[in-house]
């Protein structure tokens, strides 16, 4: 009796799997990649004008629109949180085998706060709760490489396989942004109206950013406090940069994969905060900058700093800049990438 149970139990259990993979598949899966896929929508274009390659702080401060003040203008911000070089590497490199043409002449802007962009080898291929954002740019091909060379637990690597096979699996992290979407937009709902009810809109409602970024008074207490604690821990991880590095950077990578599409790398200044500053006024950022700024020289890489002054009232939660002044910065970022393009000595004069 207890047998049968048993196989009964099972079989209801592997068909009620079944069922929901199906459904996942059916149902879930083309939304869920999708919104994950940072180039979908444009997959299909003929040539992309610009490509906006950083984290949050660039998915908030970038207002493409700027860029793309002609109808033949394609600008896409490619700016995502708990993303990696990696991921945006792996990215690119499925945009080209969906469209070989898309990175012709288009540049490539990729985020260097203080003149120094991240410079990971690679080996870090996922942020810890974000595996998923991985999942849509790779194949079997590619996620044997991530097996085989990343600098990830067996847990993460277990997690990644279970994530690329299964949709029931993978649909978990979309439920639970959904959600978190949800109610995040409640909140805010109510929000704006008790702001509304107080007159104090224009100032507070401004702190809810664009980029998927929590600004909201909670999240912004929480974030402030993260950011003043992250400080000491970069600073303790910092190591020495030599040239030799580079080579094996993802920003090597990245920078011969775009310009073997016929297209060119560009990094960018990004506004921080003067508590994020501190990371970068360390003696060894300073050298590390400074060596960094000799490799992109030597690899004909362009640095554009925009005039654009900021204190930290602009930066809510100390790390992403105030949505108010996104298109003022973006303004200024296009009229330094003018100047640059008619004067191409000028990138390291600035």
């Amino acid at each position: 009796m207890l047998q049968k149970f048993l196989i009964r139990f099972l079989l209801y259990f592997v068909l009620t799997l079944v069922i929901l993979e199906i459904s996942c598949r059916i149902f879930v899966d083309d939304n869920y990649f999708s919104r994950l896929n940072i180039y979908s929508d444009v997959e299909n274009s003929d040539t992309i004008s610009y490509i906006f390659i950083g984290s949050s702080r660039t998915a908030v401060s970038i207002v493409t629109e700027v860029f793309t003040k002609t109808p033949d203008k394609i600008a896409i911000n490619a700016g995502r949180g708990y993303g990696t070089m990696q991921m945006q590497y792996r990215a690119l490199e499925h945009l080209l085998k969906r469209n070989p043409d898309a990175l012709k002449n288009c540049t490539v802007f990729i985020e260097a706060p203080m003149g120094i962009c991240n410079t990971e080898n690679g080996k870090d291929w996922v942020e810890d709760n974000n595996p998923h954002l991985l999942i849509p740019y790779i194949n079997k091909k590619v996620l044997y490489e991530f097996l085989r060379t990343a600098n990830e637990s067996f847990n993460m690597k277990l997690n990644v396989i279970l994530l690329y096979y299964f949709a029931s699996w993978r649909d978990c992290f979309f439920i639970r942004e959904v959600a978190d979407v949800w109610i995040n937009y409640q909140f805010e709902k109510y929000e704006n109206i008790f702001l509304t009810k107080n007159n104090r809109g224009n100032n507070n409602a401004d702190m809810l950013a664009k980029g998927g970024v929590k600004l909201d008074p909670i999240s912004v207490k929480i974030a402030r406090k993260v950011a003043r604690n992250i400080v000491p821990v970069k600073i303790n991880e910092q190591t020495p940069l030599q040239l030799e590095d580079m080579k094996s950077s993802m920003l090597y990578k990245i920078n011969r994969l775009v310009t073997e599409a016929g297209g060119q790398i560009c990094l960018f200044d990004t506004p921080v905060s003067s508590v994020i500053r501190e990371i970068y006024v360390t003696d060894i950022a300073k050298n590390n900058i400074k060596v960094f700024s000799q490799w992109i020289e030597m690899n004909y890489i362009p640095l554009i700093r925009a005039s654009f002054s900021s204190v930290d009232e602009d930066f809510p939660d100390l790390f992403h800049l105030r949505a108010s002044r996104a298109e003022e910065y973006t303004d200024s970022l296009l009229i330094a990438y003018k100047k640059f393009n008619n004067h191409p000595e000028y990138m390291h004069e600035q």
